[in-house]
């Protein structure tokens, strides 16, 4: 690679499979308590002896959402794998490094039903309470995202999703309620001319803001459009966004995230895997074409992996769906957990997995803390 070489250090790519979309409400398993262990160590400190200090940390998960057969809404009003979920709470405030932010890149909730008021919007407030109850939230701010079961809506429960555009004004007013949209506003509307064809305003959904000399580009990876098709991503706007980007001499580097991976991972056999394919070659063009594209950061499949995309630079995508919920079926054994991302002082980036064990039933706990793992370096 040229602008964003990457190096493998401690390597392990997972194989791919299942998403494990659940849809219909209902069956819990005793997970109602916080059941987070203090990780008796910190994870370990950046493996580069000092030399090149890290200078800013973020992270990132998606996927913790519950199946719905292992759901009870009375017992478990969040829908989240409460075990893995404060787990990861304890883990990232335990790190030796505060990171700047949490982004959350989707299915936080079952949801995926059209009627929003019974179903997206206790389960989303009941989410927001833990948050809020938790440690986490006076340390680490909460960047939350939208999957598809936040957007979507398959009442039948037989994989075929929909677009669900009450949902939109669900999700704009919880994270406007609790604070979570503070950089929002940015994003494609549907105002005249409409490059992307929206049927309504999309700038609290799809939205970029700068954190010091890093731009961050957060994408719904199921835009409701006049073709109504699922996996669609506001292109233009997107373009438009990274060549500003490129442009800014005050941006270091960009990090662009989704709740669908530009392609699937390999093997992968999840409904709607990736974003829509008659966007994925215009899509990874715009981020090879921009230098300061570092890597591409997804979920939705349910598992940890990377791979390179096509393009001279072969930008990195990391989906890290494997926040809690019930993983796919070829990634044995696997883990859950978090990844993490740090900017060193020369411009390099690491991005460290740190790795927890899935228990039987994938809901059970206690959890136990993560540990860090697999290290890619993505090279300035």
């Amino acid at each position: 690679m040229q602008a964003a070489r990457i190096s493998l250090a401690l390597v392990l790519l997972a194989a791919c499979g299942s998403s494990g979309n659940g849809s219909s409400p209902p069956s819990d398993a005793g997970a109602g308590t916080d059941g987070s262990v203090v990780p008796p160590n910190p994870v370990p400190p950046p493996f580069d002896g000092g030399v090149d200090p890290v200078v800013s940390t973020f992270t990132f998960v998606g996927c913790n959402r519950l199946q719905g057969s292992n759901w009870t809404q009375a017992d478990n009003p969040s829908s989240a794998n409460l075990p893995q979920l404060q787990q990861t709470f304890a883990d990232i405030v335990a790190l030796p490094t505060t990171p700047k932010q949490l982004f959350f890149t989707g299915d936080l909730v079952i949801g995926l039903r059209s009627d929003v008021q019974k179903w997206l919007k206790p389960e989303l407030d009941a989410w927001a309470a833990l948050w809020k109850a938790d440690p986490i939230a006076a340390k680490v701010p909460l960047v939350p995202m939208v999957g598809n079961h936040e957007v979507l809506a398959d009442d039948v429960g037989n994989g075929t999703e929909a677009p669900n555009p009450a949902s939109h004004a669900v999700w704009t007013a919880w994270i406007a309620a609790n604070g979570w949209d503070t950089h929002a506003g940015n994003g494609p509307t549907n105002a005249p001319p409409n490059a992307d064809a929206l049927n309504d305003d999309q700038s609290r959904m799809s939205y970029s803001f700068d954190d010091g000399d890093t731009h961050f580009v957060l994408l719904n990876t199921d835009t409701w459009t006049a073709s109504n098709e699922l996996g669609w991503v506001a292109l233009s706007w997107l373009e438009a966004d990274l060549t500003a980007a490129q442009a800014n001499a005050n941006v270091a580097r960009v990090f662009v995230f989704g709740h669908k991976p530009v392609l699937a991972p390999s093997g992968s056999t999840s409904a709607f895997e990736a974003v829509n394919a008659k966007l994925a070659t215009k899509m990874i063009q715009a981020l090879d074409g921009h230098a300061k594209v570092k890597a591409y950061f997804a979920a939705h499949a349910h598992q940890w992996s990377t791979k390179k995309l096509p393009g001279s630079r072969g930008v990195l995508q990391v989906v890290a769906g494997n926040g809690g919920s019930m993983p796919d079926g070829s990634f044995k054994p696997g883990f859950y957990g978090f990844t993490e991302a740090r900017i060193h002082a020369s411009g390099s980036i690491t991005i460290v997995s740190h790795e927890r064990p899935i228990p039987n039933p994938y809901y059970a706990g206690p959890a136990t803390p993560a540990t860090a793992s697999t290290q890619l370096v993505i090279a300035p």
